[in-house]
C-alpha cells in the first residue's frame, strides 16, 4: 500500500502502474504512466504517456488518454476518450500537486517497481515499490531522478 503522500513520487517514477480504490464505495481505476525518452539523447523528459482502466466500463485493458507534462502540471488529453475518462484522468494527475486529494483512497503498486518496471521480489522492495537499485536513486539527492523530481516540484531537495 501507498500512502497518499508517496503518490507524486509513484506517479512520476517513469513506468508506475498503481490501483486506486475508494474504500467507501468500493469502486477502483488503474492508472498507468510511462515516462517518454527524448529520441536523440535517450533521457526521460518531462512527457508521461496515461492510460487508465475503469471498473465500470467492462474493459479489461488500459486505454490511453493523454499525456502529462509534469514540468508544467499540464494534461494534454488524447483523442477519442470519454468525459468521464477525462474526467478521472485530469483528477487524478492534479492529485501528483495536491496529494491529499486521495487521503482516503487506497493506493497500491502492481508488483512491479515503479521506476524500472521490474517484478519485484524482496518483501522490503514490494512495500516500498521500487527495487533496491531504484530505491537507492530516490534516496540520493544528487541523483538524477532526484533532481529530475525536485525539477519538476515534486521534492524540495535541499542544498
Amino acid at each position: 500500500m501507498i500512502n497518499h503522500t508517496d503518490f507524486p513520487k509513484a506517479m512520476l517514477a517513469g513506468r508506475a502502474r498503481l490501483t486506486i480504490t475508494n474504500p467507501a464505495s468500493g469502486q477502483w481505476v488503474k492508472i498507468r504512466m510511462r515516462q517518454r525518452k527524448d529520441k536523440r539523447t535517450g533521457q526521460p523528459g518531462p512527457c508521461f504517456f496515461v492510460s487508465i482502466a475503469l471498473l465500470q466500463d467492462g474493459d479489461l485493458g488500459h486505454r490511453y488518454v493523454g499525456a502529462y507534462f509534469a514540468d508544467s502540471g499540464r494534461f494534454s488529453p488524447g483523442r477519442d476518450i470519454s468525459p468521464r475518462e477525462r474526467e478521472i484522468a485530469e483528477f487524478l494527475l492534479s492529485a501528483i500537486r495536491t496529494p491529499a486529494k486521495l487521503q482516503r483512497a487506497e493506493i497500491e503498486h502492481a508488483g512491479q517497481c515503479l521506476r524500472c518496471g521490474r517484478t519485484l521480489t524482496v518483501p522490503e522492495s514490494i512495500r516500498s515499490g521500487y527495487g533496491p537499485e531504484c530505491f537507492s536513486q530516490l534516496t540520493d539527492e544528487t541523483s538524477p531522478f532526484a533532481r529530475q523530481l525536485a525539477e519538476f516540484g515534486i521534492l524540495d531537495l535541499i542544498g
